[in-house]
């Protein structure tokens, strides 16, 4: 998975869901960008946040969809807390380390 195709995706949902005028995709990376807090609270509050714009859809295994687009981009996109890096670049860089 790239950041181009993440951001790619995160744009088709964004468009099938007609919510370009509500949210971009540079609003998600900025809120990663700026989480705060410990543990998985940053996390639960970024999806909450990203979840309250589906309000519309009620089909669970659609929700899910959703929550997965979102899932990868938390891990794809840089956090300010991580240095600028992403979980997905920091887990490489544990690995390479650990070898």
């Amino acid at each position: 998975m790239t950041i181009k195709s993440v951001e790619e995706n995160l744009q088709k949902l964004i468009n099938k869901y007609h919510l370009s005028e509500k949210i971009t995709v540079e609003m998600i990376k900025e809120w990663i960008y700026n989480e705060e807090g410990k543990g998985s609270k940053p996390f639960n509050d970024f999806t909450k946040k990203c979840l309250n714009y589906f309000s519309v859809v009620s089909d669970i295994d659609e929700l899910n969809e959703i929550l997965q687009f979102f899932i990868e981009a938390w891990n794809s996109f840089p956090h300010k807390s991580l240095g600028g890096k992403s979980p997905y670049q920091m887990m490489m860089e544990n690995r390479k380390y650990n070898n």
